[in-house]
C-alpha cells in the first residue's frame, strides 16, 4: 500500500444494488490508507442504474466526466452532464440512472459507509 495509485491498477468493485456499473477503487483504507474518504472511478454502461438507497452516515459527491446521468435525490430530479457536480447530503434517498450513452464519473463518499 502506498499513497499513489494509477487508475489501471485500482481494484474493481461492483456496488450492491447497482446494475451495469464497474467501479475502480482509487482511494480507501486498502488502496492508499485513507480512513475518512472513499473515491471511486465509475464506468457505467447505457441504462446503468443504482436503485434508490440511503447512506445514513455519509455524504456523496458525483463528478460527471462523460455521459448524461439522472439523479433522483429526495424527490428532486437533477441531470448531470460532463464537468458538473452533484451533491447528495447525508441521509438523503437517492437513485442514479444513465440516460443515453456510456458514462464515467468520479464518486467521493465521506466518511466511508461501513
Amino acid at each position: 500500500m502506498g499513497r499513489f495509485l494509477k487508475l489501471e491498477d485500482a481494484p474493481d468493485y461492483v456496488p450492491p444494488g447497482h446494475s451495469k456499473v464497474l467501479d475502480k477503487v482509487l482511494v480507501d483504507r486498502n488502496t492508499v490508507g485513507a480512513e475518512n474518504v472513499v473515491v471511486w472511478y465509475g464506468y457505467l454502461e447505457p441504462e446503468a442504474e443504482a436503485a434508490e438507497h440511503i447512506h445514513s452516515g455519509s455524504e456523496q459527491v458525483y463528478f460527471i466526466i462523460k455521459g448524461k446521468i439522472r439523479f433522483e435525490i429526495d424527490g428532486e430530479t437533477i441531470i448531470g452532464v460532463p464537468n458538473s457536480v452533484t451533491f447528495v447530503p447525508q441521509g438523503s434517498r437517492h437513485a442514479v440512472k444513465v440516460l443515453d450513452e456510456k458514462a464515467e464519473m468520479l464518486v467521493i463518499t465521506a466518511p466511508p459507509a461501513r
